[in-house]
């Protein structure tokens, strides 16, 4: 007979004593990393209202290599409260600097997967029942050697609220 016999569940160690290790749970600590664009889906928000880009964005060197972060960037919205319109030209303004920021302007998101972009991180606090998180606080060329097509300005007042169910 031997040891694991006994009490297959028994620890050789006392789990108070092992230290923490950072989980995939956890948000990245705040700062700038090479990010790679995984992903990118159009889905409504919640209540059906405005249609958001959810970005994934996959850490491509240093010690984070391998872990994600997901950002939302409001790019259409039948709401005309205060509230909606700060959101889509918040979207608008967040999505112009990442297309900046890779390079390519144009009137499609789709060319964006799979380029890669330096991605400023912040940590939001947890709150109201959330764990703490990650916020993309901006967007700016891995290198500034590579050049950036500058995108032409597009006003803010234009209907680019969509007049039509979403």
């Amino acid at each position: 007979m031997n040891d694991f016999d006994n009490d297959s569940l028994a620890l050789d160690f006392d789990p108070a004593l092992v230290e923490r290790r950072p989980s995939s749970f956890d948000p990245l600590p705040a700062g700038e990393y090479p990010m790679h664009i995984s992903k990118i889906e159009a889905k409504k928000t919640r209540d059906e209202q405005s249609i958001q880009a959810v970005i994934e964005l996959t850490v491509t060197d240093g010690q984070y290599v391998g872990r994600k972060v997901w950002t939302r960037h409001t790019m259409k919205t039948i709401r005309t409260d205060e509230k909606g319109k700060q959101s889509f030209e918040i979207g608008q303004s967040q999505i112009a600097e990442l297309m900046r920021a890779v390079g390519i302007v144009g009137k499609s998101l789709a060319p964006l997967v799979g380029c890669d972009v330096a991605a400023k991180l912040k940590v939001r606090p947890a709150a109201n029942g959330y764990d703490a998180s990650n916020d993309v606080a901006g967007y700016k060329p891995l290198t500034s050697s590579k050049p950036v097509a500058t995108a032409a300005a597009v006003p803010v007042s234009r209907p680019g609220f969509m007049s039509r169910k979403i």
